[in-house]
Parts: C-alpha cells; sequence; structure tokens
C-alpha cells in the first residue's frame, strides 16, 4: 500500500515538476549561467531597417514588416512609426528637465517616408516637449546605397536628402539638434562593417551638400550581443565592436560631426557580464575602450541603455549606470546620455510604459540629481516619441 501511495505521489507531482520547469524556463527564471540579459534590455534594435526593404522585429511586436508612411497627415503612420494626428496638450511636467543638457528623442521614420505636414507635426511636438535633439533614422538610406550606379539611383538619392534637408530645416528653425541614426547587430563583424562606412560617407557627403541644414552627429546603434554566436564567441564579437568605435572614430578625427554609440548598461567592469577586451595594447572592459576611442574626438557621446522605470534603488536607473558615469568622469570630455524606454516593452520594470508623464520626469529629475556632481554626465534620452506623447494621456 504505501508503495502504491509513493506511485501515485510520483505520478501527480512530477510532471507538475516539468510544467514548471518549462514555464520558467520560458519566463527567464532559470537562465543555466547564461548572462540575464533581458529584452527589454536591448530594445532599439526591433526598430531599424536591415537595409533589405523590411524593417527588423525581434520581439514580434509589428509582424514581419511596416507599411510605409501613409501620404497624408491626416492618417496615422503604422507599427513603430509616427502618428501626425492628433495634436496632444502640454503637460507643465515637461519643462522641468534641465535645458543645458542633451534632451534626445527617437524618431522611427525614416526622413523621406513623412510628408512635409507629417515633419512639421513631429517638430511641433517635440518642441512642446523641450527636447533638443532628434535622434532620425537612416537606416533605409542604404537600400538606395545598394543600387547599381543610374540615374535613377542618383534620382533617389537626391530626394532622400532634399527630404532630410527639408527635416532638419524646420527643426533648426526651433533650435533642435538632428542626429542621423543607424545601426545593426552585425555591423562589427567585418562583412557588415561596409553598411557602417556606408552611413558614414553618406552623412558626410550630405553635410558637404547641405551646409544650411547639418546634421549635427552620427549615431550608431550596434547590438552585437543579440548575435547568434555571442554567448559562444564574447571576446572576438566584443572585440570586434570595440575595433569599429576605433575606426570610425579615427575616420571623425578633425571633423564637426559629433559621433555617438548606443550600448547596454552592462559593458562596464561592475556588472561582470562581459570579459575585458585586448585592444591596441590595453586591456579593458568594452565601455572603457570605447571611451579611449571616441575621446580622440572633440565631440562624441555614449547612449546608455539603462531602461528602468525606478531612479533610485537595487538594480535602479542610477545604480546601473553609476560606473559609466564615474569611469567617463576620469578626464574624458566624452559624454554619458541616460537612455530611457517608455515602449510597450518586457519586462515591465524596464519601462515607464503605462505610467504617467509626471512618473517619468519625477524619476529623470532624481537621475539628473544624482549625476549633475559627474563631468561626464551629458544628459538624457526618451525611446521613443509615439509613446512618450502617449504618457500624456495616463
Amino acid at each position: 500500500m504505501f508503495r502504491l501511495q509513493i506511485k501515485n505521489i510520483i505520478l501527480v507531482v512530477f510532471p507538475l515538476c516539468i510544467i514548471f520547469f518549462l514555464i520558467a524556463a520560458d519566463k527567464g527564471v532559470l537562465n543555466f549561467g547564461k548572462n540575464n540579459i533581458s529584452e527589454g534590455d536591448t530594445q532599439l534594435s526591433q526598430y531599424h531597417d536591415n537595409s533589405s526593404g523590411y524593417i527588423e522585429d525581434d520581439l514580434g511586436i509589428y509582424g514581419d514588416a511596416l507599411p510605409s508612411a501613409s501620404p497624408t497627415p491626416s492618417l496615422s503612420i503604422s507599427g513603430p512609426l509616427y502618428s501626425a494626428t492628433p495634436t496632444r496638450s502640454v503637460s507643465a511636467s515637461v519643462s522641468r528637465h534641465n535645458k543645458s543638457r542633451e534632451f534626445g528623442v527617437w524618431v522611427w521614420t525614416p526622413p523621406d517616408q513623412l510628408s512635409n505636414d507629417q515633419m512639421r507635426e513631429i517638430i511641433k511636438q517635440v518642441s512642446e516637449s523641450n527636447f533638443n535633439v532628434i535622434y532620425l533614422t537612416i537606416d533605409s538610406y542604404l537600400e538606395i546605397n545598394s543600387l547599381p550606379d543610374s540615374h535613377d539611383k542618383n534620382v533617389r538619392k537626391s530626394s532622400y536628402t532634399n527630404s532630410l534637408a527639408s527635416f532638419i530645416s524646420l527643426a533648426k528653425d526651433k533650435n533642435i539638434a538632428v542626429d542621423a541614426e543607424a545601426g545593426w547587430r552585425d555591423w562589427a563583424e567585418p562583412a557588415g562593417r561596409f553598411k557602417a562606412y556606408a552611413i558614414f560617407d553618406y552623412v558626410e557627403e550630405y553635410n558637404r551638400a547641405k551646409p544650411n541644414q547639418r546634421l549635427r552627429g552620427l549615431q550608431y546603434d550596434v547590438e552585437v550581443y543579440l548575435l547568434s554566436n555571442y554567448d559562444d564567441d564574447k571576446i572576438s564579437v566584443l572585440s570586434n565592436f570595440v575595433e569599429l568605435v576605433d575606426t570610425l572614430s579615427e575616420k571623425n578625427r578633425g571633423k564637426l560631426l559629433r559621433l555617438s554609440f548606443v550600448i547596454p548598461h552592462f559593458y562596464d567592469s561592475l556588472q561582470g557580464w562581459t570579459p575585458a577586451i585586448d585592444f591596441n595594447g590595453e586591456t579593458n572592459f568594452v565601455f572603457n575602450q570605447i571611451l579611449r576611442s571616441l575621446d580622440k574626438l572633440d565631440q562624441a557621446s555614449v547612449i546608455l541603455m539603462s531602461y528602468r522605470n525606478f531612479a533610485e534603488g537595487d538594480n535602479g536607473t542610477i545604480q546601473i549606470s553609476r560606473q559609466e558615469m564615474i569611469d567617463a568622469s576620469r578626464g574624458y570630455r566624452t559624454k554619458v546620455i541616460v537612455a530611457q524606454e517608455v515602449g510597450d516593452v518586457d519586462p515591465d520594470y524596464v519601462t515607464f510604459f503605462n505610467t504617467s508623464e509626471k512618473y517619468l520626469f519625477d524619476e529623470i529629475e532624481k537621475v539628473e540629481l544624482k549625476f549633475s556632481e559627474f563631468t561626464g554626465f551629458g544628459g538624457i534620452s526618451i525611446h521613443y516619441l509615439d509613446p512618450f506623447l502617449d504618457l500624456r494621456n495616463q
């Protein structure tokens, strides 16, 4: 009888254990010794055009592709693009941000997919929200760049350039700077670097052609830790990234273009998630290697994805950004911009989605107050415009 009872217990308990195990693994509770890099820590990558004619979406939020922008401003643009209507009211809390530092926001609609009316509406909303920098995606230029030399290519390139110039002109009228933004996870790999260089060359060419509508800077978002071979070959993957940063820094020496890189919060010496890298005779962590390369330039910044919806306490924005702020304040010119997420992403602790504008600015104020004493602190950035505007209705 006793053996029969044990057998019955095993038959009931064992399947329950299996079910728990599978659920825990799926939710990330069990990580089997791997770094606990949540999807919420790597949100920028999902919005990039991969230069093959469609938008990559790592998290499956927007399906296989995003439609082009609507030709009329009365219609919304689907996906993580900008909806030109309705105009939202601006609360007093927006004005609390320290205007002496960068307050940037991402716009994920390429300039050639925006009508003039849509551009004006975006700039209006950005200006009323007191942002002083827009990070505007230009990944889609690579589709034009990949075309064989022809009259059609020249026409499309000219049209793209004119669209970009129109956007910048409208932003300039409101004292808003514009940085071009581009990148994909494989751009630091030897076979993918030509894309990073093509974007750099285009931005240089653009600024020469449009001196009165210049891009302030160029921002790269190359999230190499999303590569399939990252866990098995971290040193090689991260070394390639450090090399890319250094090469682009060298290309930008003596030029007026501000260079920036978006990185996660775990490239520093404190987190212990990444190994030290040997580069140019020095062994150091990725963040420190990046600082060393970018400091060749008069103007450079690192945008740190410190995605938490609480500023203080264990694992809060301040704690996971502090080591980078300490390192950058040791005589470097390169500034650290602390990025915050407001989109509809998981896990919920990385985003201010479904909170409120007031709560977001309360937490930002704590970050600014804490880091204002650090010379390496350069400001705050918000990912991204649409959900930020939606917070006003929360």
